[in-house]
């Protein structure tokens, strides 16, 4: 997916109306598009495309990063929080981080991981002071 392609799908999630996936969820709010928008202008500072850009169940917007086996998930909830997840399809291992911290500290070591360079415990060692 392009940068042109995910910002189109950022855009229009704010159509979305509550109930969208008939389970109940509110539609993304302005805080969780706008941390959304942002993790996206990383993305694309650091040359990286999303693969998936999508509303969550969890109230939010999820961003995914795909290679091979491996995945990044970022997601922005309407609540203000922010999580991702680093898992590989191949071994089932996994590892979460919340809050998300430096963005593009964050995403050198989402390249890393998705590259194979490292496994899923990078996230261990990100530093929020």
């Amino acid at each position: 997916m392009t940068h042109t392609e995910a910002r189109q799908r950022l855009e229009a999630m704010k159509a979305l109306k509550a109930n969208w996936n008939s389970y109940g969820a509110e539609p993304p709010n302005e805080y969780a598009m706008t941390l959304a928008s942002r993790f996206l202008e990383a993305m694309e500072q650091e040359g990286i495309e999303p693969t998936r850009v999508n509303p969550t169940a969890m109230e939010g917007v999820a961003i995914a990063r795909r290679v091979g086996p491996r995945n990044t998930y970022f997601e922005f909830y309407n609540r203000g929080e922010s999580a991702c997840l680093f898992a590989d399809n191949n071994t089932e291992a996994m590892n979460a981080l919340s809050p998300l911290g430096d963005y593009r500290e964050l995403l050198e070591k989402a390249r890393r991981y998705l590259a194979g360079e490292c496994d899923e415990r990078v996230l261990g060692d990100l530093d929020y002071d």
